[in-house]
């Protein structure tokens, strides 16, 4: 069975809507760990006492982390409709996002700025004053989260649904035309 938008061979520039539906949920959990990172900070104005800068930033930090959460598992369940959709089954599972590195331009970028941040955390726990460290360590989180999504198949298949098609149906067509010519 093919896919709709299949013609000739190649994918036709008809989208069904989950390409755009998945690529918007990746935008929002990128949104949302980047508003936990932005929490981690502003725990720094309220150590003292219950303030509303405390409270925004209780607040903020678990909507964030909700938020990112929800978004990437919303994410998940459209890759597992899209892999029944099309009836793949993958023989070589990836990694998951936490113990893969340096699996395209993108994620080689995060992977490095992660590692630098490991680096300044221990320099700066190290050597600096406390604003530094809730600065450095608000980076590393955001780093850490943005190595995690990178690396991961979800954001793998958000970007490439198209060319992961057009790539199983070569080879579907490969392998059809090799069992007629044998």
């Amino acid at each position: 069975m093919r896919p709709k938008n299949l013609r000739n061979g190649k994918m036709t520039k008809k989208h069904s809507g989950g390409h755009w539906r998945d690529c918007f949920y990746l935008t929002i959990s990128i949104i949302c760990f980047f508003l936990l990172s932005v929490s981690i900070f502003l725990m720094y104005f309220n150590r003292n006492d219950w303030n509303y800068t405390n409270k925004t930033a209780g607040i903020l930090f678990w909507a964030a982390l909700i938020g990112g959460g929800l978004a990437q598992f919303i994410l998940w369940l459209s890759y597992k409709k899209w892999m029944r959709k099309n009836k793949i089954r993958r023989k070589k599972k990836r990694k998951a996002g936490v113990r893969c590195f340096f699996s395209d331009r993108n994620a080689a970028i995060a992977d490095i700025i992660m590692f630098a941040m490991i680096i300044a955390v221990v320099i700066v726990f190290l050597t600096a004053g406390e604003f530094e460290r809730y600065i450095v360590l608000s980076l590393f989180i955001f780093s850490f989260c943005m190595h995690c999504i990178l690396n991961g198949k979800l954001y793998y298949h958000a970007l490439n649904q198209d060319n992961i098609l057009n790539r199983l149906w070569e080879k579907r067509r490969d392998s059809e035309n090799e069992r007629i010519e044998k």
